[in-house]
């Protein structure tokens, strides 16, 4: 069974709360999944379905109920990157043949590094890079979008591409 760890922006950090399982990956099926909170942060955090939570739906518990419809997990689909983010990563990964639930599963695996919002799944984000973090950019190559920032933006999971991506890190310079 293939598994997620699922991280949280709290306290000015990045915490572990819980593990997104596929039960069913080992016989192709991907969009049967479960949340588990982490013992420890559902012990700390019991019933609360605020920033705590992955979704209002799945309050912070001890174990998972899906009250009798598996299914997926529909909070994966605000972290998961879609239109032209997906297909940059459908692309960039080559996973265009692959069934549309293995795809999420690996869209999240390497492509949610960085998405919208308190969450994020931690075996995508890469290995610290010092030489990385200190390649830097111009105002004008941001807004222009020159193609090496725009490179440089996408994978490190940036939507790069649109107007409010530029506007977001111009505002951010």
């Amino acid at each position: 069974m293939e598994t997620l760890t699922v991280q949280a922006f709290l306290n000015a950090e990045w915490q572990d709360i819980a593990l997104i399982k596929f039960p069913g990956s080992e016989q192709g099926d991907w969009f049967t999944t479960q949340i588990d909170y982490l013992t420890d942060y559902a012990i700390d955090f019991l019933e609360r379905d605020d920033y705590h939570a992955v979704s209002l739906n799945h309050p912070v518990s001890l174990y998972f109920e899906d009250h009798g419809n598996p299914g997926w997990l529909r909070f994966i689909d605000d972290i998961i990157p879609g239109g032209a983010s997906r297909r940059y990563w459908v692309n960039f990964l080559d996973i265009s043949e692959l069934p549309q639930g293995q795809q999420n599963f690996i869209l999240l695996k390497f492509g949610t590094m960085s998405p919208v919002g308190n969450l994020r799944i931690k075996d995508s984000v890469p290995d610290w890079d010092s030489l990385a973090s200190s390649k830097t950019f111009s105002v004008t190559d941001v807004m222009n979008r020159a193609s090496d920032f725009l490179d440089y933006a996408q994978e490190r999971g940036a939507a790069a591409g649109g107007a409010t991506l530029s506007l977001s890190l111009v505002a951010a310079i």
